[in-house]
C-alpha cells in the first residue's frame, strides 16, 4: 500500500476528466449499472424519497435517468467540462470538491456516488466520507459503487486518459470497514468482474 505523495493529484484528475469529457458524453452505461440504479430507484420510491445528491456525476448518464424516474437531482463533479455536459442534459450540476462541499447539512433524502471514491486516497477517505454523510438527512440511503477488490493505490501509469489518474483500490473487507465508520452497510455485492478487479456495489444508511 502506498500513500498519495503528489500534492496536485486533484488538479491532474480535473485535467484528465476534462480531456475525456467528450468521449465520456458519448458512452453508454453497462447494463448491470443500469439494473442497480433501477433497483435503487425502487428503494427510494418505496420510502417516498425524491431529492437526491449525486457525488461525481461524470457526463450525467445516471443523473438524467434518475431524473426521468421522477427524482430531483443535484449533481456535483470536480471537472468543469463534465458539469457542462450535465447542464446540456438539463441537470442541475455544479463544480464541487468532495473534501469541502458547498452544501447545507441534512439537505437531501438520498445519495448516489458511482466510481468516485476510487480517486480518494486512504489518507483522505474519512474526510470525504464525513462530507458524504453531512449533506443527506438522517436515515437517508446512499448508493456507492467503485472498482476495487485488492489493496493498492497510486497513479495508474497504464491509464488510457491523459494525464494518468490516481486510484485507490480496496479489498471488499477493508472497504466495508471504512464505510462502516460513517454509515450502516445494508447491502454489499460485487458485480462486473474483470481479470484484475471488480465493481463493488454498496447501499449504505445514514443513521
Amino acid at each position: 500500500m502506498s500513500e498519495r505523495t503528489d500534492g496536485d493529484f486533484k488538479a491532474k484528475l480535473v485535467l484528465s476528466y476534462n480531456n475525456d469529457a467528450e468521449a465520456r458524453d458519448a458512452r453508454s452505461l453497462p447494463d448491470e449499472r443500469n439494473r442497480l440504479r433501477e433497483q435503487f430507484v425502487d428503494l427510494l420510491a418505496a420510502e417516498g424519497r425524491t431529492r437526491l445528491i449525486e457525488f461525481g456525476a461524470g457526463a450525467g448518464q445516471d443523473a438524467v435517468e434518475l431524473m426521468a424516474a421522477g427524482l430531483e437531482v443535484v449533481a456535483i463533479d470536480l471537472s468543469p467540462e463534465n458539469v457542462e455536459k450535465c447542464r446540456a442534459r438539463g441537470i442541475d450540476a455544479h463544480v464541487g470538491d468532495f473534501y469541502d462541499l458547498d452544501l447545507p447539512d441534512d439537505d437531501f433524502e438520498a445519495g448516489w456516488a458511482m466510481s468516485t471514491l476510487l480517486h480518494v486516497p486512504d489518507v483522505d477517505i474519512d474526510r470525504v466520507l464525513a462530507e458524504f454523510a453531512r449533506v443527506p438527512k438522517p436515515g437517508a440511503p446512499l448508493a456507492i459503487g467503485l472498482w476495487g477488490g485488492g489493496d493498492w493505490e497510486g497513479v495508474f501509469e497504464d491509464d488510457w486518459t491523459d494525464p494518468p489518474r490516481f486510484f485507490s483500490w480496496r479489498s471488499d473487507a477493508r472497504l466495508q470497514t471504512l464505510l462502516g465508520r460513517h454509515f450502516t452497510v445494508e447491502q454489499f455485492q460485487t458485480v462486473m468482474h474483470r481479470e484484475w478487479d471488480q465493481y463493488q456495489w454498496c447501499v449504505l444508511r445514514l443513521e
